[in-house]
């Protein structure tokens, strides 16, 4: 579950930076696919790595569409 939240935490920071949602949807799809193969035997396991993937994806929208670098918002 560590792993997990690192990965997330990594993938927020590097969009950050890149400022692109070509970083954490792969992420977020690799996310998805831990949750799929692990619901049956590790549920908390899965339901965290699809919470985190949910969570990357909304932090990569607002991140890339919320935060222009130059543009001041009124």
């Amino acid at each position: 579950m560590l792993a997990v939240v690192v990965t997330t935490l990594v993938g927020v920071g590097v969009t950050w930076a890149v400022r692109t949602l070509a970083y954490p949807l792969p992420i977020a799809w690799g996310l998805v696919g831990a949750f799929v193969a692990e619901q049956e035997v590790k549920p908390v396991l899965a339901f965290t790595a699809l919470a985190a993937a949910f969570a990357l994806v909304v932090a990569g929208v607002i991140i890339v569409f919320g935060l222009r670098r130059g543009v001041e918002r009124r």
